[in-house]
């Protein structure tokens, strides 16, 4: 940091050559390099986020979402209620 009242210049980083600059605006006009991709090359899915306060409770409501096709994302404690557990549920969505 200088001093106060004294003036400084940041350089933003190395110059860009000028064939990729034209690349890039090529392809921001919608012609040159691009990768288009395939419908099937991703998958959706769908999230739930479920609160608990007794894990026994969780357990059984895992167990009968897990017949539906919801697998477990992730659990975390709930540290605002200082009980209980915060569940992340996601499924696959078919097409």
């Amino acid at each position: 940091m200088p001093p106060d009242g004294e003036a400084f210049r940041v350089r933003a980083g190395p110059p860009v050559p000028r064939e990729r600059r034209a690349a890039g605006r090529r392809a921001a006009e919608g012609g040159g390099p691009c990768h288009i991709i395939k419908e099937e090359e991703f998958n959706l899915y769908e999230y739930q986020v479920l609160s608990f306060l007794q894990l026994k409770e969780c357990e059984e409501a895992l167990n009968r979402l897990a017949e539906e096709g919801w697998r477990l994302a992730a659990m975390c404690p709930n540290l605002v209620m200082s009980m209980g557990v915060i569940v992340t549920l996601e499924r696959e969505i078919k097409n």
